[in-house]
């Protein structure tokens, strides 16, 4: 695919623009969100230690070793379930500049279920090329552990890399699935690999534009999570605007593909 200019400034300039006096309505989503995943957390604590005294005896007491575990999984869980929601509300945003937030989420609820099975398929296929690498990356920790301290530390780099190059390979599906009804489930299977197709030389382009909300990440965290509530949103849309690029390149290939001629 011929490659054209990728402009990360201008998608979040655009984002910033669409959301313009709209802010509220994809914080307030992120926030209840935000509460029904501390609501899992907490029944999950009920489930392990059967009361809320003893719940929060052991959070009190062992609160390092809590927020390592328990937390880490209700809050994996609590993405899981609720990032399909966040897209699609966000995706409904961008396609009527007037439309209510009753109509975004009753349109963001309608699209979920076929958007968490692409949740759960991306989910499985990422899972499956970590399984893949798990014989190589073992026999590197047990050979490698003895001549260099800083085996298993390596292994866990080539962990991440590959995980963040799978993760910007998908990360086009979601929006793909979007454009289809909601009743079309046969574009979860081929999202994926239209993905691929569409960030075919956009790879660094997209890496260097996850990098740049770097800053703004530190800064809603600084400010105990509330801007998060606002980061989340303006990632997804300026996201969107970048698919939006990517789709129109990708259409123009295809359509030249179509064009050429067996000799």
């Amino acid at each position: 695919m011929e490659q054209r200019f990728f402009n990360r400034t201008a998608y979040k300039q655009s984002a910033r623009a669409e959301l313009k006096g709209r802010w509220k309505m994809p914080a307030l989503l992120c926030l209840a969100c935000a509460v029904l995943t501390a609501l899992l957390m907490a029944v999950l604590c009920m489930a392990i230690f059967g009361s809320p005294r003893l719940a929060i005896s052991f959070f009190v007491q062992n609160a390092r070793r809590f927020t390592l575990k328990i937390d880490q999984v209700s809050l994996s869980v609590g993405i899981s379930l609720f990032e399909p929601l966040v897209v699609a509300f966000c995706w409904n945003l961008c396609t009527a500049r007037n439309i209510s937030f009753s109509q975004a989420f009753g349109n963001a609820v309608r699209a979920y279920p076929k958007t968490f099975l692409f949740m759960l398929w991306k989910m499985l296929r990422i899972f499956l090329w970590m399984l893949l690498l798990f014989p190589f990356v073992l026999v590197l920790v047990i050979f490698g552990w003895n001549s260099s301290p800083y085996a298993t530390f390596a292994a866990w780099i080539f962990i991440m890399v590959i995980f963040v190059w799978k993760s910007i390979d998908y990360s086009q599906g979601m929006f793909a699935v979007l454009e289809t009804p909601n009743k079309d489930f046969s574009s979860v299977a081929s999202s994926l690999e239209v993905s691929i197709d569409m960030v075919d030389g956009y790879r660094l382009d997209f890496l260097f534009l996850e990098l740049s909300f770097v800053p703004w990440a530190i800064l809603a965290t600084v400010t105990l999570g509330i801007g998060w509530l606002f980061l989340i949103p303006y990632k997804i849309v300026t996201r969107i605007f970048a698919y939006r690029f990517l789709r129109a390149r990708y259409v123009e290939f295809l359509q030249r593909l179509s064009e050429i001629k067996p000799q």
